[in-house]
């Protein structure tokens, strides 16, 4: 059963108040991530990404060993849990070129707050990403990552349909339908 996120506190802010909330500007196109700033999670392969790339910046809301030292990271650092929903809402497009997980809660939990998702192609996403709401990439290919980037920044269309099928994809993991699967399995294994 994959995780599950609460429907009541993640969802999707008004971009303009979230950006406010950081001081961020409106007219940037900022990617972001959440989780260790570690190998695992990739925060330094979403740095050398974004290097690359013209008027593209990055946000990191976690903490670790592996700081990103970017003239284009613009904030790292941990939050509170109250304030990621608005951290996601302020994002253009979440992007977590993880190695390895469980079932991950950033993923779900920025879908539900409309993200576009880049991720890993490995087998760990299948059960919560699809093609309509992600764009998956080797976690460890600098240049896939920097070329879902600039596909979701060339085209703010694509970037408004994924957005929409992020969070219509979230619903099928709240919290709710989550225990609602877990009870129907221990019904029908009890017999």
């Amino acid at each position: 059963f994959p995780n599950g996120y609460r429907s009541e506190r993640f969802y999707k802010r008004d971009r303009q108040e979230s950006r406010a909330k950081f001081g961020w500007k409106e007219d940037m196109f900022i990617v972001g991530m959440v989780g260790s700033f570690d190998e695992r999670k990739g925060v330094l392969r979403l740095q050398n990404a974004v290097d690359e790339l013209d008027n593209v910046f990055f946000a990191c809301a976690g903490k670790g060993s592996l700081m990103p030292k970017s003239d284009k990271c613009i904030f790292a650092k941990a939050i509170k849990n109250e304030d990621l929903p608005y951290f996601y809402s302020a994002l253009d497009a979440f992007v977590l070129p993880t190695l390895n997980e469980g079932c991950c809660n950033a993923i779900i939990e920025a879908m539900a707050c409309g993200c576009p998702i880049i991720s890993s192609d490995l087998s760990f996403n299948d059960d919560i990403l699809d093609n309509d709401c992600s764009i998956r990439v080797n976690p460890r290919d600098i240049m896939e990552i920097k070329n879902a980037i600039l596909l979701i920044k060339g085209n703010k269309e694509k970037r408004n349909t994924m957005s929409i099928c992020s969070e219509k994809r979230s619903q099928l993991f709240t919290l709710k339908i989550r225990s609602k699967n877990i009870i129907k399995y221990m019904e029908i294994h009890a017999m």
